[in-house]
Protein backbone atom coordinates (compact mmCIF):
# COMPACT_ATOMS: atom_id res chain seq x y z
CA UNK A 1 0.00 0.00 0.00
CA UNK A 2 1.48 3.34 -1.42
CA UNK A 3 1.61 5.71 1.84
CA UNK A 4 0.17 9.19 1.16
CA UNK A 5 2.34 12.38 0.93
CA UNK A 6 2.51 15.31 2.93
CA UNK A 7 1.13 18.37 1.02
CA UNK A 8 0.94 21.98 2.48
CA UNK A 9 -0.41 24.25 0.10
CA UNK A 10 0.64 28.61 -0.08
CA UNK A 11 2.76 28.06 3.66
CA UNK A 12 5.92 28.59 5.16
CA UNK A 13 7.67 26.69 7.58
CA UNK A 14 9.75 27.99 10.33
CA UNK A 15 11.14 25.37 12.82
CA UNK A 16 12.70 26.79 15.67
CA UNK A 17 15.19 24.83 17.95
CA UNK A 18 15.38 26.48 21.32
CA UNK A 19 14.28 23.81 23.69
CA UNK A 20 11.58 22.75 21.15
CA UNK A 21 10.64 22.55 18.01
CA UNK A 22 7.54 24.63 16.87
CA UNK A 23 6.13 25.17 13.11
CA UNK A 24 4.57 28.28 12.29
CA UNK A 25 2.80 28.95 8.76
CA UNK A 26 1.31 31.93 6.67
CA UNK A 27 0.68 32.95 3.52
CA UNK A 28 3.74 35.22 2.20
CA UNK A 29 5.79 33.74 0.13
CA UNK A 30 6.17 35.62 -3.34
CA UNK A 31 7.92 32.53 -5.00
CA UNK A 32 11.46 34.79 -5.52
CA UNK A 33 13.57 31.51 -5.52
CA UNK A 34 11.67 29.40 -8.09
CA UNK A 35 11.25 25.76 -7.26
CA UNK A 36 13.14 23.59 -5.37
CA UNK A 37 13.90 20.01 -5.32
CA UNK A 38 15.91 18.71 -2.51
CA UNK A 39 18.62 16.27 -3.09
CA UNK A 40 21.11 14.65 -0.80
CA UNK A 41 21.36 16.91 2.62
CA UNK A 42 20.63 20.28 1.70
CA UNK A 43 20.72 23.69 4.07
CA UNK A 44 18.42 26.69 2.21
CA UNK A 45 19.37 29.17 4.78
CA UNK A 46 22.22 31.74 5.23
CA UNK A 47 22.94 33.14 8.57
CA UNK A 48 24.33 35.93 9.87
CA UNK A 49 25.17 37.72 13.06
CA UNK A 50 23.70 41.11 14.25
CA UNK A 51 26.37 44.12 15.07
CA UNK A 52 24.05 46.95 15.46
CA UNK A 53 20.63 48.06 15.04
CA UNK A 54 19.80 51.90 14.99
CA UNK A 55 15.67 52.03 14.03
CA UNK A 56 15.15 50.63 10.92
CA UNK A 57 18.42 49.40 9.71
CA UNK A 58 21.09 46.70 11.27
CA UNK A 59 24.90 45.54 10.69
CA UNK A 60 24.87 42.07 9.85
CA UNK A 61 28.67 39.99 10.18
CA UNK A 62 28.20 36.45 8.00
CA UNK A 63 29.73 35.33 4.82
CA UNK A 64 27.41 35.02 2.14
CA UNK A 65 24.74 36.85 3.92
CA UNK A 66 23.85 39.61 1.16
CA UNK A 67 20.13 40.39 1.21
CA UNK A 68 18.19 42.70 -1.70
CA UNK A 69 15.40 45.04 -1.41
CA UNK A 70 12.50 42.78 -1.65
CA UNK A 71 14.16 39.61 0.18
CA UNK A 72 12.39 38.20 3.78
CA UNK A 73 14.73 37.70 6.57
CA UNK A 74 13.99 36.11 10.24
CA UNK A 75 15.75 37.99 13.52
CA UNK A 76 15.52 36.24 16.07
CA UNK A 77 16.87 37.63 19.83
CA UNK A 78 19.36 34.25 20.97
CA UNK A 79 20.07 35.76 24.08
CA UNK A 80 20.27 38.93 25.98
CA UNK A 81 16.95 40.84 26.73
CA UNK A 82 13.79 39.94 24.93
CA UNK A 83 15.59 36.50 24.31
CA UNK A 84 13.40 34.32 21.60
CA UNK A 85 11.47 37.34 20.64
CA UNK A 86 11.46 37.12 16.86
CA UNK A 87 10.73 39.28 13.58
CA UNK A 88 9.95 38.86 10.15
CA UNK A 89 11.31 41.88 7.84
CA UNK A 90 11.45 42.91 4.28
CA UNK A 91 14.64 44.27 3.39
CA UNK A 92 14.23 47.80 1.77
CA UNK A 93 17.45 48.82 0.67
CA UNK A 94 20.86 48.74 1.43
CA UNK A 95 24.62 50.69 1.71
CA UNK A 96 26.95 49.30 3.45
CA UNK A 97 27.44 45.59 2.22
CA UNK A 98 26.53 44.94 5.96
CA UNK A 99 23.94 47.40 6.49
CA UNK A 100 20.70 46.46 5.55
CA UNK A 101 17.36 49.01 6.22
CA UNK A 102 13.89 47.42 7.00
CA UNK A 103 10.48 48.36 6.91
CA UNK A 104 10.01 47.68 10.45
CA UNK A 105 11.15 49.72 13.65
CA UNK A 106 13.58 47.14 15.41
CA UNK A 107 13.53 48.66 19.00
CA UNK A 108 12.54 45.88 20.46
CA UNK A 109 15.80 43.82 19.79
CA UNK A 110 19.10 44.59 20.98
CA UNK A 111 22.78 43.51 21.27
CA UNK A 112 23.70 45.47 24.59
CA UNK A 113 25.67 43.64 27.48
CA UNK A 114 26.00 40.80 25.01
CA UNK A 115 22.85 40.06 23.25
CA UNK A 116 23.07 38.17 20.62
CA UNK A 117 20.96 38.43 17.43
CA UNK A 118 21.07 36.25 14.16
CA UNK A 119 19.51 37.27 10.43
CA UNK A 120 18.53 34.63 8.61
CA UNK A 121 17.64 35.19 5.12
CA UNK A 122 14.54 33.25 4.13
CA UNK A 123 14.26 31.98 0.56
CA UNK A 124 10.95 31.90 -1.63
CA UNK A 125 9.70 29.36 -3.33
CA UNK A 126 7.35 28.82 -5.60
CA UNK A 127 6.96 25.28 -4.96
CA UNK A 128 9.36 22.84 -3.06
CA UNK A 129 9.49 19.02 -2.70
CA UNK A 130 11.44 16.68 -0.24
CA UNK A 131 11.91 13.38 -2.43
CA UNK A 132 12.78 9.74 -0.76
CA UNK A 133 15.88 10.13 0.52
CA UNK A 134 16.66 13.65 0.65
CA UNK A 135 16.90 15.92 3.46
CA UNK A 136 16.28 19.56 4.04
CA UNK A 137 18.28 21.01 7.07
CA UNK A 138 19.77 23.66 9.18
CA UNK A 139 23.05 24.74 9.47
CA UNK A 140 24.16 23.38 13.50
CA UNK A 141 24.24 26.42 16.02
CA UNK A 142 27.66 27.74 16.57
CA UNK A 143 26.94 30.20 19.67
CA UNK A 144 26.13 32.64 17.50
CA UNK A 145 23.98 31.55 14.60
CA UNK A 146 22.57 28.39 12.77
CA UNK A 147 20.16 25.64 14.42
CA UNK A 148 17.15 27.24 12.43
CA UNK A 149 15.48 26.27 9.42
CA UNK A 150 13.00 28.80 7.56
CA UNK A 151 11.89 28.97 4.33
CA UNK A 152 8.54 30.11 2.57
CA UNK A 153 6.49 28.42 -0.19
CA UNK A 154 4.21 30.12 -2.35
CA UNK A 155 2.12 27.07 -4.01
CA UNK A 156 2.97 23.23 -2.85
CA UNK A 157 5.23 21.94 -0.06
CA UNK A 158 5.69 18.49 -0.29
CA UNK A 159 7.57 15.63 1.68
CA UNK A 160 7.51 12.32 -0.40
CA UNK A 161 7.52 9.05 1.65
CA UNK A 162 11.35 8.69 2.71
CA UNK A 163 12.16 12.43 2.28
CA UNK A 164 12.43 14.58 5.16
CA UNK A 165 13.34 18.06 7.43
CA UNK A 166 15.39 17.33 10.09
CA UNK A 167 17.33 19.78 12.40
CA UNK A 168 17.78 16.99 15.15
CA UNK A 169 20.39 18.26 17.61
CA UNK A 170 21.12 21.26 15.36
CA UNK A 171 19.78 23.48 18.19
Amino acid sequence: MRKPSLIVSRFFLLILLIGSTAVYSQPVSNGSAGALTVSGTQIVNTYGQVSNIITNSIGVYGSGFSPVVGDKVLLIQMTGANTGKWQWVEVTGGGDPFMVSYSTNLSAFSTAYGGIIQAILVPQYTSLTIPAGATLTAAPWNGTTGGILTFMVKNNFTILPGGKCDVSGLG
